[in-house]
């Protein structure tokens, strides 16, 4: 539900997480296809896959392996 009004860009690759704080733990990354005012679409980059992406998981815009 992120587009660019949420700062998501068009050819820029995101982190992928699952929690929050202490317990955060990275998921993978993402490359963004497409993005407009509140909606993006976006690849999963196997080679990074840590673990299948669910919902809730968060997009962050720092990437952290």
């Amino acid at each position: 539900s992120l587009g660019q009004r949420g700062g998501i860009k068009q050819g820029r690759k995101r982190a992928v997480c699952r929690g929050r704080g202490a317990a955060q733990s990275y998921v993978g990354r993402i490359f963004v296809a497409s993005a407009s005012f509140d909606r993006a679409a976006c690849k999963v980059d196997p080679k990074y896959l840590k673990s299948p992406i669910q919902r809730g998981d968060r997009v962050k815009s720092r990437l952290t392996n």
